[in-house]
């Protein structure tokens, strides 16, 4: 869902409604990394700073993109701290690429360098790096509680 609204904002990129749901499913992104890894290695949670960092970064897609960036690295930091004991360096990797990331849309730069080499290609390649390593991580936690359960 992020990848693809993302996509139809680029092939309409002057559609001010198809921009607001991008920014509006960044959030899924930001919850969703922690969401699925409690969901992975702890199903009965607690889920109640997930509901709040929603709220939050929900109401920051609202905000100018300085501000906006700020405020779902905070709502990310808040949840890494709040849910420690699901970070391993899978969960590390996949922070600093987000980090990376938001620097780089907040950045924006590179629009002389070759196509595919700017600043706002290479946010979207450390968001998908990010995913697929979320991707691992969740794989490789499904299977060591089948592991416990079998053991």
């Amino acid at each position: 869902m992020t990848h693809g609204s993302s996509a139809l904002t680029h092939v309409w990129p002057d559609d001010h409604v198809l921009e607001k749901i991008d920014h509006l499913c960044i959030p899924f992104l930001i919850i969703g990394v922690p969401a699925t890894a409690v969901m992975a290695l702890r199903p009965t949670g607690p889920y109640h700073v997930m509901i709040a960092m929603a709220v939050v970064a929900t109401a920051a897609a609202f905000l100018r993109p300085l501000h906006r960036t700020l405020a779902f690295v905070a709502s990310g930091a808040v949840l890494l701290g709040y849910y420690f004991w699901i970070v391993d360096w899978n969960i590390v990797a996949q922070v600093v690429l987000q980090v990376a990331g938001a620097v780089f849309f907040v950045r924006n730069g590179g629009h002389s360098r070759p196509m595919g080499l700017q600043d706002h290609h290479l946010l979207h390649y450390c968001v998908t790096a990010a995913c697929i390593l979320h991707v691992v991580y969740i794989t490789r936690a499904a299977q060591s509680l089948d592991n416990v359960k079998l053991g």
